[in-house]
């Protein structure tokens, strides 16, 4: 650890929220599936189809949801998401921009074609990334 109290990694830095996010994630998706069942269940309309189809919806909530990790190594920036890991090279980096108005994300795409899209907070809330 980082006397900051950031966890290292084989000299790699770590988003330090990233796993409250995750938490929070989780809590809010099983929240919400117990509500849908409870008051599916309070109407008695639950069936086991029924169950599955809002168990889907929680799923499908949890993709949504899912908060990226990022990481930066030496030279490198990586970003992990359900739909894979991307990463790019920091000391090559050809273009960095935002995209979107009202969830703003950064983009950093480098000399080999290695493309990342995150949330800037991620970069504000970790300074040492």
């Amino acid at each position: 650890m980082l006397s900051t109290g950031i966890p290292r990694h084989d000299s790699e830095i770590v988003n330090r929220r990233w796993a409250g996010d995750l938490r929070s994630t989780l809590l809010c998706v099983g929240s919400f599936l117990s509500l849908l069942i409870l008051i599916d269940d309070a109407a008695g309309t639950l069936t086991l189809t029924r169950a599955v189809l809002w168990s889907g919806l929680a799923l499908l909530l949890l993709l949504v949801l899912m908060p990226p990790r990022v990481s930066v190594g030496k030279g490198r920036l990586t970003v992990r998401t359900l739909r894979g890991t991307r990463r790019v090279c920091t000391d090559r980096l050809v273009g960095v921009y935002t995209t979107g108005h009202a969830g703003q994300c950064l983009v950093l795409v480098d000399d080999f074609g290695g493309r990342v899209e995150f949330d800037h907070q991620i970069l504000a809330a970790n300074p040492a990334l």
